[in-house]
């Protein structure tokens, strides 16, 4: 399933993965009640939520009004409260509100002070199994130039932090000039800062729920690129899994409660990868690039000898299984441009006859998938001129004939991404499978009406949208 919820004006909707946005009500009536929340403009934080199979969604409900543009972060508890800590607008002071959980629906409560003082950034927020609640986030502290990662808890679910509001909290590092990014985590009735810091290490430092001192630093991994491009996650059969993106790669550590094995990678690139245990295996969802604009969301799954190869998530987001540039004047109609659609040699997607992917009224650009999808993105290294493109779907007996949900793209520019629909619940359903040049497949037609004087020639064609900040739940 897939479902658009909104737009968003903020530069991080979802934040980062290390910050958790999206869970399910874990018990009662409303048990499996799906709730999300992300920062819909620069200022202004909101709530959905949806009741299984999740077709439809809430309306969006403001819960804070007064957020910086940064990433914000929450968690849930038992009972279905929701926490929300978030980087204040004009103060960059770190605030806390809870959304209280009663009859079916949020109710947004007094927003709380954790640190007034310096400014504050990236916070994560989790609460342990006595109801005390822990954030850890980026401090920047303007006359030393550093930023710091910190920590700070609250036994009173939230009313105060530490000893109040200019109340640092405990410093886990030493302070570099560039950032550090943290997650918190509850383990084996411990709580787990896994911090990059200062670009070089991922470090790892415990709180024991009885105890009263955070243990010294152990390094999990060093090198250079560290940022925040890592996750943490507990499974529900005793293992602590850290995914985390450095200059050399992906790579995947896991914790047993006792020894942390050593360093499985999982990929050469990546970006934003989440830790989730299906049925108990470990696997790491995450960002794979595969052009310009073009963030095809993947998972690898832990094996007997490491992580397999790279899985799409979405079938239909991928490169396009077949591509056809068919010239209406041309001895040999058809001919096959799927490998250099994929590839992104520059000016290579054209009929060889016309010289372009597209010129003349009747020539066409046909894209197939072997399931329904609503978006595709084309690079170009030539734009169009003049030309006027219609688009069609096969409906089982003829071409059906409509205007893409972001507009009637003319290809008269370097390339952007097309929204055939908004999303893929929106997909006609009348849309079939049909043999085109001997391949079947759900077949998207771009056909000229009105003659290009410059033909567009492409470089690249995938259905693979520009995706950010992935979030997740089990």
């Amino acid at each position: 399933m897939q479902k658009l919820l909104d737009t968003s004006s903020a530069l991080y909707p979802t934040g980062f993965s290390t910050q958790r946005k999206i869970f399910r009500v874990p018990s009662g009536i409303y048990a499996g009640r799906a709730a999300g929340l992300y920062q819909k403009t620069a200022g202004t934080i909101v709530l959905v939520f949806s009741d299984p199979p999740f077709a439809a969604w809430s309306a969006a409900q403001n819960v804070i009004t007064d957020s910086a543009d940064l990433p914000f972060s929450t968690t849930m508890d038992k009972d279905g409260n929701i926490y929300v800590i978030y980087t204040q607008a004009t103060t960059l002071a770190l605030l806390m509100v809870k959304l209280s959980f009663a009859d079916g629906s949020w109710t947004v409560g007094t927003v709380r002070q954790v640190l007034m003082a310096d400014s504050n950034y990236y916070p994560v927020i989790i609460k342990d199994r006595t109801d005390r609640l822990w954030a850890v986030w980026t401090r920047f502290v303007t006359a030393e130039s550093k930023y710091y990662l910190q920590a700070k808890s609250s036994i009173n679910d939230g009313a105060t932090w530490g000893s109040g509001g200019t109340d640092v909290g405990t410093t886990l590092t030493s302070g570099t000039a560039s950032p550090s990014y943290g997650q918190v985590e509850v383990f084996n009735d411990r709580v787990y800062a896994v911090y990059t810091d200062g670009g070089v290490k991922l470090g790892s430092r415990y709180f024991s729920i009885t105890g009263s001192l955070w243990a010294a630093e152990e390094i999990l991994a060093s090198g250079t690129g560290f940022d925040s491009n890592f996750a943490v996650r507990a499974s529900a059969d005793g293992k602590l899994g850290t995914a985390y993106i450095s200059s050399s790669g992906l790579f995947y550590r896991e914790f047993d409660g006792a020894v942390w094995a050593g360093a499985l990678q999982i990929d050469t690139t990546g970006a934003a990868p989440l830790v989730v245990f299906p049925n108990g295996k470990p696997t790491v969802l995450y960002l794979k690039n595969f052009g310009s604009s073009q963030n095809q969301l993947v998972f690898s799954q832990k094996g007997e000898s490491g992580f397999g190869s790279a899985v799409p998530l979405f079938v239909a987001e991928a490169a396009i299984a077949k591509v056809f540039v068919y010239d209406a004047s041309a001895t040999t109609k058809f001919q096959d441009k799927t490998a250099e659609a994929a590839s992104a040699t520059a000016g290579d997607v054209l009929h060889s006859t016309s010289g372009a992917m597209l010129k003349d009224a009747g020539d066409a650009l046909y894209l197939g998938m072997d399931e329904a999808f609503h978006f595709f993105r084309v690079l170009s290294s030539v734009a169009g001129v003049i030309g006027v493109v219609t688009y069609s779907y096969w409906n089982g007996s003829e071409w059906t004939a409509f205007i893409p949900n972001s507009g009637n793209y003319n290809f008269s520019d370097s390339g952007t991404g097309v929204y055939l629909w908004g999303d893929k619940s929106q997909i006609p359903a009348d849309w079939k499978r049909a043999s085109v040049s001997g391949a079947v497949k759900y077949w998207l037609k771009i056909e000229v009406a009105t003659a290009f004087s410059t033909g567009p020639v492409g470089s690249q064609l995938s259905s693979i949208p520009e995706n950010i900040y992935p979030n997740v739940t089990e």
